[in-house]
């Protein structure tokens, strides 16, 4: 991608119509891979059985609607169109992160081990990064898709 990157940024020096920078959405792309890679860390050891159990459907969904927006953004740039709502995820995000306040409330965290609780921690913020770049995933294919529309 930094390749594509930088031969884009030498094809707008040449090109006398503007173009959009394709430096944000590349490091978005970037902050998403480190985003995941932590996920993928903190989700490789299973969880206790409760916790599964109670964070199992939310996770897959979180998973399905994440996977969804990410087709919708590259299929919107590939077609120079808008960027899909971030609904889906947002609404995912926000049933997790009131589970695990009701897992805390309910005193479930209390047993994990510091190797659980740490994992449970990582990937909390985790999801919190991963929201933050999603929204500026979808701020970088809208910006691109505004470009372009001008140009048609």
């Amino acid at each position: 991608m930094q390749k594509i990157v930088a031969e884009a940024k030498r094809e707008r020096l040449v090109n006398l119509v503007a173009e959009p920078d394709p430096g944000p959405l590349s490091r978005t792309l970037l902050r998403l891979r480190h985003d995941l890679i932590i996920i993928g860390r903190a989700a490789v050891v299973p969880f206790p059985d409760i916790l599964a159990q109670r964070l199992g459907s939310m996770l897959t969904s979180l998973g399905a609607n994440a996977s969804d927006f990410l087709h919708g953004c590259a299929t919107a740039l590939a077609l120079r169109r808008y960027p899909p709502p971030l609904d889906g995820v947002e609404t995912a995000l926000r049933a997790y992160t009131s589970e695990i306040a009701t897992l805390r409330d309910e005193g479930l965290t209390h047993g994990l081990s510091i190797g659980e609780a740490e994992r449970l921690f990582t990937l909390g913020f985790a999801l919190e990064q991963l929201r933050q770049h999603f929204s500026d995933l979808e701020r970088c294919v809208h910006e691109a898709a505004r470009s372009l529309a001008g140009k048609s």
